[in-house]
């Protein structure tokens, strides 16, 4: 469970367990950067130095605890070796200034501290000072499909997973065919309808490990983990069919919509640093697909 930290709580909570624990660290497990507090001006400033670095490493964990615990939104816990020492890693999610972080703590086992320790200190701690993250941090209030936010914090981690994993991920970009005049017809009104239609209709053609996220005004993006491009291709063309049969019944009106998509297998070599240009491959071929005549797919 992801919590919702100030800069204030955030720093007690690191001067209280600070004598507890070797290190705590606040990190961003998909860019590997740490964060460092700058009292003088209460911000979280970046290192140099990516965090993998404390191990004596020059390539990313394949295990990385914080990694898991930011996919999962839950706290995780997992032992790691640095010269002849084990060490207990509990990598905890957190919201500071609404960014999704991990707050990182790490203890020597080669003293008494048991993992059961570990987790009462820490629990006695952050339950005095973090609250549960609220869901409209992560969906979209219209639709009911994930917001941009979860889009930006949630893709980068997929990618990088995938890139771990050696799996294959591809996203869909759809886009509501005649949204405008939907909206100019019938009111703006109709149009959300038009917006939860489809996103129900998508949540019901994709797996629990797949999402839909709302990235603007008629426009939504698809992720499907372990997922190639003709597979996903087959996924897009399932959700437009569905789509192309279904009639909105709006007060006395009959509504009927179609929706154009763009679909990118994601190269990882080319967007692991910046998970935009996923998007702008997809969006690509979404544009195609809308000049080729709407109610179309288009895939590279």
């Amino acid at each position: 469970m992801v919590k919702l930290l100030s800069i204030d709580s955030l720093m007690n909570t690191i001067d209280t367990l600070s004598n507890i624990y070797d290190a705590i660290r606040i990190i961003h497990p998909v860019t590997k950067k740490i964060y460092d507090f700058k009292s003088s001006s209460y911000e979280l400033v970046l290192e140099d130095f990516p965090c993998y670095t404390y191990w004596n490493r020059n390539k990313i964990c394949k295990n990385c605890v914080s990694m898991k615990a930011y996919n999962t939104e839950n706290t995780s816990i997992k032992i790691e070796g640095k010269g002849e020492d084990t060490y207990i890693v509990m990598a905890v999610p957190i919201y500071v200034n609404n960014e999704k972080l991990i707050l990182e703590f790490i203890k020597n086992s080669s003293n008494s501290l048991t993992l059961q320790d570990v987790e009462n200190n820490l629990n006695l701690e952050l339950n005095n000072q973090l609250s549960n993250t609220p869901n409209s941090m992560s969906v979209d209030l219209v639709t009911g499909a994930n917001n941009r936010y979860y889009l930006e914090t949630k893709l980068p981690a997929d990618i990088y997973k995938s890139a771990v994993n050696n799996s294959t991920i591809s996203i869909i970009m759809a886009d509501l065919d005649n949204f405008k005049d939907i909206n100019d017809t019938y009111g703006h009104l109709a149009g959300d309808e038009a917006l939860k239609t489809f996103t129900n209709l998508a949540k019901m053609c994709i797996r629990e490990d797949d999402w839909i996220a709302r990235f603007g005004g008629d426009e939504f993006i698809i992720v499907l983990n372990n997922t190639d491009a003709l597979n996903a291709y087959k996924v897009a063309d399932r959700i437009r069919n569905a789509l192309e049969k279904k009639v909105i019944f709006y007060k006395d009106k009959v509504i009927n919509i179609t929706a154009s998509f763009g679909v990118y297998e994601i190269e990882l070599d080319e967007v692991l640093d910046d998970y935009r240009k996923a998007i702008e491959k997809a969006d690509i071929e979404l544009l195609k697909a809308k000049k080729n005549g709407k109610n179309m797919i288009s895939t590279e």
